[in-house]
């Protein structure tokens, strides 16, 4: 499946036009945050409606972690970071870093240092 024909034949628009109109009800409803990929989250940053929000960014893959066949929203932390993400969750990169030959220090060590990347 197509994800921009997807996303078009279940809410009626493109995904980044869904993502503004969520937004915006989130900012209607009073809350101070949202979950998003980092493909939304310069856009949400840009808007001045939305610019305020707390953004949290899940999917995040260091390097030495990027699977081909993951999500097409996962990123780097310093991708998500440029892209304007407040909070980043990364969770298996660390919990199984040994399956990368690492030690969980080593991970946490090579994601502050790919964090140390962003602009």
């Amino acid at each position: 499946n197509n994800p921009i024909e997807t996303c078009t034949s279940i809410y009626g628009a493109s995904r980044m036009t869904k993502v503004r109109d969520f937004a915006y009800h989130a900012v209607d409803a009073g809350l101070d945050g949202l979950v998003c990929s980092p493909h939304e989250a310069e856009m949400l940053k840009n808007d001045p409606r939305t610019a305020h929000m707390l953004l949290v960014i899940p999917a995040i893959r260091p390097p030495y972690a990027i699977n081909p066949d993951e999500q097409n929203i996962a990123a780097t932390p310093h991708v998500a970071m440029d892209a304007g993400a407040d909070l980043l969750v990364i969770g298996r990169p660390i919990t199984e870093a040994a399956s990368y030959g690492l030690t969980g220090g080593e991970a946490v060590d090579l994601i502050v240092e790919n964090m140390g990347m962003a602009a």
